[in-house]
């Protein structure tokens, strides 16, 4: 079993729910793990789903979140991809959005945040939104300062045709929080299952 595998199951999900196919997550994951139970050759096939569980949750969600930008013409990017390439291997475009992420410190120079994706449009290079994992007390604090900048900041500092659409804006913070609990339940889970 590979991410390719797990994807597809979640498209099969996604015709028969179509857009509420992330209140099934779950179910993708039971019928991965029957399918990785199959294809299981080893003594310790929990250890295995475990590892593997753990490695390609995060690149799901990741392929389900780009899914969704994408049908409002914005891009994804992860964000490892940005701290580990270099801005003269990297296309104009990501180069530009790299150099828009970064944060100059002056004398100690620019360093890249930490963040897991970045959202952006294409057209412009311009940072929509950065997701990143954060322990649940601190997420509660980032939702509310994202929540600010994207209801009062951002709109008049960014483009105007990016925001002409005020659902956008609010749409970015939904998705927002939902990952941040999605994360904060699948971290939940993991220290309830380590005791």
């Amino acid at each position: 079993m590979t991410i390719n595998d797990l994807i597809k199951i979640y498209e099969t999900k996604k015709e028969k729910y179509g857009v509420q196919t992330y209140r099934h997550i779950s179910n993708v994951l039971k019928e991965a793990k029957e399918q990785h139970k199959k294809d299981f050759r080893g003594d310790d096939h929990e250890q295995s789903w475990r590892a593997f569980k753990g490695k390609n949750l995060e690149k799901l969600i990741e392929y389900i979140i780009s899914d969704e930008v994408r049908t409002l013409a914005l891009q994804v990017v992860n964000g490892n991809r940005l701290e580990r390439t270099n801005g003269a291997n990297l296309s104009k475009e990501l180069s530009l959005v790299k150099r828009n992420l970064s944060v100059d410190y002056g004398e100690f120079g620019s360093h890249l945040p930490d963040v897991d994706l970045v959202i952006y449009d294409p057209k412009t290079s311009r940072i929509v939104a950065v997701l990143f994992q954060v322990p649940f007390a601190a997420s509660l604090v980032l939702s509310v300062v994202w929540l600010f900048l994207f209801a009062f900041v951002i709109p008049f500092v960014a483009s105007p045709i990016l925001f002409a659409s005020q659902s956008l804006p609010v749409f970015l913070m939904l998705l927002v929080l939902l990952l941040q609990a999605f994360i904060y339940q699948i971290i939940k889970a993991r220290r309830i299952s380590n005791t």
